[in-house]
């Protein structure tokens, strides 16, 4: 039976360890609190300035980050073979296929949140992009990838209990506005040209490293539109400098004692006479090697010299140390390395995985802004369902090691997990935990270690051989063991 007395002192001991704590506290705050900081903002963002607020005026774009420079990157993509080429390859290996999981407010898996999600919302979403979320992630990889950011809205039904669809955004048709207290909201002009604000639970915008007081987000291919304009003037001057030196040219001269024999006596008094008669020889001339067909031949008198100039005898400059200057540009520009480009012909197994693999940790900071944006949008149609379930997307990586490969890391893996556990830094559940996810199942099997050292097994065999011929009197089976013997010995006896 309980003290009523020790149950009292004991609620009073806790009051008074209660109170003690709430006075430290208080005077721990007055000492490095109070008096030293403050509970507003003291820097202002370019849009806090008060000429500018209540204007709903949009947040400027960097120059370089404005709508006609991102349109420009769509149309360079489009047709410039390098760009294209990297947004393939970007394409390819950010959409390998992705797992869907629910869980609950407990963490544990909700299958039929889940069944939701794959069976009915995702095939159907994306609708004017062909359905389906696979084509959906490749419109915002894309997004991303070009222009720098990502924006998808969530259409709900007029019983706000359904997904009509999932419908991606063009970033660049969206603005940043403050309202009184600071703070940016989304917009997007109307027909009418007004800003209209955008409800920020359904309509979702995710930049790509932003700058500072820059909610806009940065293109990581913006540095190829300099990159490719020099290479199409490079590319356009070598196709002259290849036209004019790269074909054969007639050099065609004339005497110029038979241009003066020929000049009538009449003229040669009158200097203009003299020029325009020469003018006109020269012009004759020219017209007809001017009007000659490739298969005609030549008949001139001994005045008039022909030869040929240019074409693959001429020299010229190389060009090939400019173009692998530029071809880097390119590359760098692109955010890809050379061997996706088509720019490495020999290159090691080694060196080229290691370009996947920085490739790839490229290709995931985007894949991050998807996730993101998708599981957004997935969770706001769970809560119209009713549900407090939360949706966690897991993109499948790229298969860039061999079959073979993993299965030696996993060898090596799996050993250094039981040396841990024979040397008892660690228990059977913990090391089965870090190799397969889930405690031991069973005890560990204890095997014999066997020296497999060719000294070893000499010895093994030999007594084995020994003890064979001390315990069996059959001389034909020893002979099979050992037929030399066999040989030996019937020689001796013959």
């Amino acid at each position: 039976m309980i003290n009523p007395i020790k149950s009292i002192k004991a609620t009073r001991n806790k009051k008074r360890m209660k109170n003690y704590i709430e006075n430290v506290r208080a005077d721990v705050f007055k000492k490095s609190v109070g008096g030293k900081l403050n509970s507003s903002k003291q820097t202002q963002a370019p849009w806090d300035n008060n000429f500018f607020k209540n204007l709903d005026q949009p947040v400027k774009r960097h120059p370089q980050r404005n709508k006609e420079v991102l349109n420009a990157l769509r149309y360079l993509r489009d047709i410039n073979p390098d760009a294209s080429m990297a947004v393939w390859n970007f394409m390819r290996m950010a959409n390998q296929g992705h797992e869907i999981q629910v869980t609950d407010a407990n963490g544990n898996d909700d299958e039929e949140a889940a069944n939701y999600i794959n069976d009915e919302l995702a095939p159907r979403v994306g609708r004017i992009y062909g359905g389906g979320a696979d084509q959906l992630i490749n419109v915002l990889n894309l997004t991303g990838y070009t222009l720098g950011a990502e924006a998808l809205e969530v259409e709900l039904d007029n019983s706000l209990t359904e997904v009509v669809d999932f419908h991606p955004v063009d970033p660049t048709r969206l603005d940043f506005i403050p309202d009184e207290d600071g703070n940016l909201q989304l917009s997007q002009k109307d027909e009418r040209g007004e800003n209209v604000f955008l409800n920020p639970e359904q309509v979702f915008y995710i930049p790509i490293d932003p700058e500072i007081d820059d909610p806009y987000g940065r293109s990581p291919i913006v540095p190829a539109i300099e990159s490719v304009l020099f290479q199409t003037e490079v590319l356009d001057d070598l196709k002259a400098v290849a036209h004019h030196q790269g074909h054969a040219r007639f050099d065609v001269s004339v005497a110029s004692e038979a241009i003066i024999n020929a000049i009538p006596e009449k003229v040669l008094n009158d200097e203009d006479e003299v020029k325009k008669f020469v003018d006109d020889f020269l012009n004759s001339v020219e017209d007809h090697f001017q009007n000659i067909d490739p298969d005609d031949d030549f008949y001139h008198n001994d005045s008039i010299a022909i030869n040929t100039v240019g074409g693959t005898a001429s020299q010229s400059m190389d060009a090939k140390a400019l173009m692998e200057i530029i071809d880097q540009q390119i590359i760098t520009s692109l955010k890809q390395f050379p061997i996706l480009l088509g720019r490495n012909s020999s290159v090691s197994e080694t060196h080229a995985k290691v370009q996947l693999e920085l490739e790839y940790m490229t290709i995931r900071s985007i894949q991050k802004v998807t996730k993101r944006m998708l599981e957004k949008a997935y969770n706001v149609a769970l809560r119209a369902k009713g549900s407090q379930s939360i949706v966690t997307i897991t993109f499948n990586d790229v298969a860039i090691k061999n079959r073979l490969e993993d299965a030696q890391a996993e060898e090596k893996e799996l050993a250094n997990e039981i040396t841990k556990v024979n040397q008892g830094f660690i228990d059977n559940d913990e090391a089965s935990n870090n190799v397969v996810g889930h405690d031991a199942v069973d005890e560990p099997m204890q095997q014999e270690q066997v020296d497999t050292s060719g000294a070893d097994v000499y010895n093994s065999m030999l007594s084995k051989m020994q003890s064979d011929e001390e315990g069996d009197d059959d001389e034909p089976r020893k002979y099979r063991r050992f037929p030399s013997e066999f040989l030996f010995r019937s020689k001796g006896q013959e």
